[in-house]
């Protein structure tokens, strides 16, 4: 999974949240070991997934796009649903990030990195 080839990282959290979601009582009992397992991965390997330390809230920044136009999406674990969408665009004048891709394009990179308080109730950037 590579996140800063084509995959978004909101596209990869919304499919593991899928297979968690309460409402599908078979699928989470098929699942629910395996994906919690893949969150893990993720929130390790990229720094713009956090989780706090009780595992109950998932934030995920965007990796590409915008910087005047950046969000964090905040989810709640236990019902598996999008709670905040936290504006994250930087203030005018901002100079964006640029990376080189394979092709030679350049992507403005978002959010690099977020991390939780020990008490989960405070995101940093």
């Amino acid at each position: 999974m590579n996140l800063c080839d084509g995959g978004s990282d909101v596209q990869v959290v919304n499919f593991i949240l899928q297979t968690i979601d309460p409402s599908n009582s078979v699928m989470r009992k098929a699942c629910f070991q395996s994906s919690m397992t893949t969150f893990k991965e993720v929130v390790r390997v990229y720094p713009m997934v956090a989780v706090n330390e009780s595992w109950t809230k998932l934030a995920v920044g965007e990796v590409i796009g915008e910087v005047n136009n950046a969000s964090i999406r905040v989810y709640d674990m236990q019902s598996v649903t999008m709670v905040k969408v936290l504006d994250a665009s930087g203030p005018p004048g901002l100079p964006s990030l640029l990376t080189a891709t394979a092709s030679g394009t350049l992507l403005t990179t978002a959010i690099s990195a977020l991390s939780f308080s020990p008490d989960g109730e405070v995101l940093r950037i």
